[in-house]
């Protein structure tokens, strides 16, 4: 089934559509295809719970190689009504497949069933039992050139999909789509910077308000539990958070547990949230009580380093030199041992997106690029500390979404009694 949608031109796209042309120009591609949930939003707008919950469920976004945004979509039959009907978000082709099944109230007259619902019943009625590689051949051939060139993105099709589909258009001339979309990606556009700068400033203002709760008792999996719900209360999601206390802060990834929280302890919150599809990522540390001398120390040691690599980090920077700045900064502060493997990455609608911060990067800073620095440090049998915030590359520096504590979060616990200095 086709079916046509008009568009707003007063809505803004998530994707930035003259770099993606860019990078279609010099891969000399005439259309790319996305098939992974967040290259599919990403391209098309269009975001499904099947799809981004279960890999089975297959969209493919067509991104065309033309000034003009234009995008076609492959969906299943039964998630028509999640298309946009009147908004410049939507994809000009939508082609449906596989079959559903859904019956309309004889007691309701059609116009006066929502638009979602009538836009699902008008998918039904034409049908469809195609699979979803037969659908995305059909909107290929309908609109490339005999013989054209794409950029495919693999890692979401399914297994066999892949070669299946390169069976149907023998001929055409496959590129990778992967390099190409992770280097459009890593240039915001100011809606997308405007959705990173809100969800950093949540999760720090999450992983305060939590600890600002924490009584006598109190165990790392309550601390993760404020946090959620303080999240939910401001329409966003947790995403990959890690939370320790105490030696446990020094696992790099370690998940929250039963472990009650007792004086003296380091507190580690490492990660962040999803809102409006895009995620953050920050650390900040807390200590219940006074802190000893060497957590002061360590954690002003990190703390000089991530301020020595935002202090390199400007446009035109190479990554590997704010690398080798903020480790260099972190030696000479108290750790003389220090070693890292990066210290910072880009971040969008995915965690982990170009720029890479890392001793052997060829990555350079340019304006646009949202980016997280870090400078972490863990040592098993004692703990660890971290310092990560994150920053829009401008074309005069750094715009900081977050602004790291000089000195640790201290916080005092009592039984019925909480408080912070």
């Amino acid at each position: 089934m086709r079916y046509s949608i008009s568009r707003n031109e007063k809505d803004v796209p998530l994707v930035n559509w003259p770099v993606l042309q860019d990078q279609l120009a010099a891969a000399d591609v005439d259309a790319l295809v996305a098939t992974t949930p967040q290259n599919v939003t990403y391209v098309s707008d269009f975001w499904g719970l099947s799809h981004w919950s279960r890999r089975s469920a297959q969209v493919f976004a067509v991104a065309f190689r033309e000034p003009d945004r234009r995008v076609a979509l492959v969906v299943a039959l039964g998630n028509a009504d999640l298309i946009p009907a009147d908004t410049r978000l939507a994809p000009q082709r939508v082609e449906t497949y596989g079959r559903f099944a859904v019956t309309a109230s004889p007691d309701v007259p059609i116009e006066l069933l929502e638009p979602q619902e009538r836009r699902l019943l008008a998918a039904m009625s034409g049908g469809s039992g195609r699979t979803p590689i037969q659908a995305l051949v059909d909107v290929l051939r309908a609109e490339l050139p005999v013989r054209a060139a794409i950029a495919l993105e693999t890692g979401g099709l399914l297994a066999g999909d892949g070669e299946r589909l390169r069976q149907e258009l023998d001929g055409w001339r496959t590129v990778p789509a992967e390099p190409l979309l992770r280097r459009a990606r890593a240039i915001k556009t100011p809606a997308e910077a405007g959705r990173l700068r809100a969800a950093a400033q949540l999760s720090v203002q999450a992983f305060a308000e939590a600890m600002m709760q924490v009584r006598a008792g109190d165990t790392e999996r309550d601390l993760q539990r404020r946090m959620h719900t303080w999240f939910a209360r401001h329409d966003a999601v947790p995403f990959l958070s890690s939370i320790q206390s105490g030696p446990r802060t020094a696992l790099p990834n370690g998940q929250a547990g039963g472990r009650c929280l007792r004086p003296g302890d380091l507190v580690r919150f490492d990660g962040g949230c999803r809102r409006e599809l895009y995620v953050s990522d920050i650390a900040r540390i807390g200590v219940l009580g006074d802190p000893t001398a060497r957590q002061q120390a360590c954690y002003s040691a990190v703390v000089a380093g991530l301020e020595a690599a935002v202090e390199a980090a400007r446009p035109g920077a190479r990554c590997r030199d704010v690398f080798a700045a903020g480790v260099q900064a972190v030696r000479e502060n108290g750790i003389p041992h220090y070693e890292r493997s990066h210290c910072g990455h880009g971040i969008g609608i995915e965690n982990y997106d170009l720029p890479q911060v890392t001793p052997d990067s060829d990555d350079v800073l340019q304006p646009g690029m949202v980016i997280c620095l870090e400078t972490p440090y863990y040592e098993l049998g004692w703990g660890g500390v971290q310092a990560e915030d994150t920053f829009l590359v401008t074309s005069e520096g750094l715009e900081r979404f977050t602004q790291m504590p000089t000195g640790l979060m201290t916080v005092e616990t009592h039984s019925g009694s909480k408080g912070m200095r």
